[in-house]
């Protein structure tokens, strides 16, 4: 993807910061509300933040 995150990175990010460990599951916790009243797009556009998150911090505590 390049050196420039894409805003769902940068999101997912912001959410690693805020809730650390736990962003994986607000997030889909997120998606599952939106799939619940029929959002697709946000059901979606959620659960790529949450792969991104997973992501983040599988990177981040990988071998030093």
């Amino acid at each position: 993807m390049g050196d420039t995150p894409t805003t769902i990175e940068q999101a997912a990010e912001e959410f690693v910061e805020a809730y650390g460990e736990e962003a994986v599951e607000v997030l889909r916790a997120r998606a599952e509300a939106a799939a619940e009243i029929d959002d697709a797009l946000a059901a979606e556009t959620w659960h790529k933040a949450a792969d991104a998150a997973a992501r983040k911090l599988r990177d981040s505590s990988g071998p030093k």
